[in-house]
């Protein structure tokens, strides 16, 4: 069985900003489910990267009460994401740029699954997305956790490194900031 097109990390360097508030949120998700096996995750609301701008993630959303948790698959609340990115909206002019999850016991790389559904999202007319953000959470017992970002397109999964930054005040300052899109629209 042939695996997901996955670029090697140099192959196609690509960057994208996170905020420390976005990146606590997934910590504190992560610790909260340690050691139960089960993956957890939740959507990522932030500004599209365009005409050479990076992709810039602002919030981060948790998996929510009616999350499904299991092994190898993770199925966000989807009512408490519409409402997580509602709220974003109104704050942060944040629209869904992506998912975050994590791999318990396993890679912080893109499984078959994980790939096939970033496939149907990206052919979904009504999402409208050119590229998809995901971030990745390896998780083993007695190892530190490991986070890889990964931006996902018609050609595949390319590795990204992560810029953390501070909160931008006022969003169209930031570079990689694109002011468009709402949590009405379908994605």
């Amino acid at each position: 069985m042939t695996g997901p097109k996955v670029d090697a990390p140099r192959a196609r360097q690509r960057l994208v900003a996170i905020t420390t508030q976005a990146l606590d949120v997934i910590r504190r998700e992560v610790k909260a489910a340690a050691g139960d096996g089960l993956e957890t995750g939740g959507i990522l609301l932030g500004h599209e990267g365009t005409s050479g701008s990076i992709p810039t993630i602002l919030v981060a959303g948790d998996p929510g009460p009616r999350a499904v948790r299991r092994t190898h698959r993770f199925s966000r609340d989807r009512v408490h994401a519409q409402a997580f990115a509602d709220r974003a909206w109104i704050q942060h002019q944040a629209q869904w740029i992506g998912d975050w999850h994590t791999h318990p016991g396993g890679q912080a790389v893109p499984s078959n699954f994980d790939m096939s559904s970033y496939a149907r999202q990206l052919a979904d007319p009504d999402l409208d997305f050119t590229e998809f953000i995901t971030l990745i959470v390896a998780t083993r017992q007695a190892e530190p956790a490991r986070l890889a970002a990964w931006v996902i397109d018609s050609g595949g999964a390319v590795f990204a490194t992560l810029q953390i930054i501070d909160q931008p005040t006022n969003p169209s300052t930031h570079p990689g900031v694109v002011q468009n899109g709402s949590p009405g629209e379908s994605r």
